[in-house]
């Protein structure tokens, strides 16, 4: 689920998009989040992904595309979200080893990767 504000609109900003998600989504239409894997938020130029269930603290851009290039933020921080962390191979794998359910809890509880837990599994 990707939740997308303006960056023109001085008004809404990336806090706006995990409200709109995580209060307003998951009381009008929980149905939505029960087989998510992860939640995408972005104002523009903050861009920021993380479980359905964590705090805003919890929430992390992705930075790079490769292991070896440059950590990106900003503007460009979108690309190279959607280069690095959407990756086919990289998105699979994403999905398949490196988010947490517990087998019992009392609580929602999903962890998902920082990118630098992707690039260290190599």
């Amino acid at each position: 689920m990707f939740e997308f504000k303006s960056a023109v609109k001085e008004n809404t900003t990336i806090m706006d998009a995990y409200k709109q998600l995580t209060v307003r989504y998951r009381r009008d239409i929980p149905e939505l989040f029960k087989y998510n894997a992860f939640i995408v938020i972005s104002d523009g130029v903050n861009n920021k992904y993380g479980s359905f269930f964590s705090p805003y603290d919890f929430f992390y851009a992705w930075r790079k595309i490769d292991e070896n290039d440059k950590e990106v933020d900003g503007i460009s921080s979108l690309v190279t979200m959607i280069k690095g962390m959407f990756r086919k191979e990289r998105l699979l794998a994403i999905i398949n080893d490196f988010i947490y359910f517990p087998d019992s809890s009392d609580k929602d509880l999903k962890i998902v990767c920082r990118y630098p837990q992707i690039f260290c599994s190599k």
